[in-house]
C-alpha cells in the first residue's frame, strides 16, 4: 500500500486547490466548496497511480487536466 504522502504532494495539492479557489472566486462563485483532502487524492493519482476512479470526475478533470478519471473500474483492464 502505498501511503507515503511527501512535501512534493502537499505542494501540488496546495497549488492546485489555491488555483481551484482562485478560479471560484473570479467566476462569481462563493468560497471554495471541495475540501483539500480531493486535491490530496488528486495529486497522488498524478504522482503515483494509472488513473482514477471518482464519481466527481469533472472536478478532477478540471483540477488534474494530466490525470486519466474514469466513472468505470474496468476500463483500467
Amino acid at each position: 500500500m502505498d501511503i507515503d504522502l511527501d512535501g512534493e504532494l502537499w505542494q501540488v495539492a496546495g497549488k492546485r486547490f489555491a488555483e481551484y479557489a482562485v478560479r471560484r472566486r473570479e467566476s462569481g462563485g462563493e468560497a471554495p466548496r471541495r475540501i483539500l483532502a480531493d486535491f490530496v487524492i488528486g495529486a497522488h493519482a498524478v504522482s503515483r497511480t494509472k488513473g482514477l476512479v471518482s464519481f466527481n470526475s469533472a472536478d478532477y478533470r478540471n483540477t488534474f487536466p494530466e490525470l486519466r478519471v474514469i466513472r468505470d473500474s474496468s476500463q483500467f483492464d
